[in-house]
């Protein structure tokens, strides 16, 4: 597997996976005695996070650098909103992954633009390891 493909498949995966970890909090608003109605409101409002990693992470899909940014705004966001209400620690678990998927697909990003050496190890090709002969100058 060459860095490149490591690159591109990683913040996808992990994006995906960070949804799935935000959808388990939605499970709180299962509760004996409440009515229909109010847990499937409450359901789908706790699911709120989860539509917006998703989309990032769709976006990101078709476009790494937008998927990265989205991801960051997604963190800048959280933070803004949870800042002096909940525990630093607290606001770390969610904005770290955060931030870490964004960061992965701004690599991926990057990386798609570079070429690749030889050999399939997903490093930009360096100049003196171009296989085309140096032009004669005059």
């Amino acid at each position: 597997m060459t860095t490149n493909t490591l690159l591109r498949w990683t913040p996808r995966v992990f994006g995906l996976l960070f949804a799935a970890f935000l959808a388990l909090f939605a499970l709180d608003v299962f509760e004996p005695g409440r009515p229909l109605a109010y847990i499937v409101v409450g359901f789908l409002i706790h699911l709120l996070p989860t539509y917006l990693v998703g989309a990032a992470t769709v976006v990101g899909w078709r476009n790494p650098a937008l998927g990265g940014l989205a991801f960051l705004a997604l963190a800048v966001a959280y933070t803004a909103t949870a800042a002096g209400r909940l525990s630093p620690v607290t606001i770390g678990v969610l904005v770290g992954p955060a931030g870490a998927i964004a960061a992965l697909f701004l690599l991926s990003a990057l990386a798609a633009r570079r070429p690749e050496r030889p050999g399939g190890t997903g490093m930009p090709t360096a100049p003196s390891e171009r296989s085309e002969p140096p032009t004669a100058s005059g």
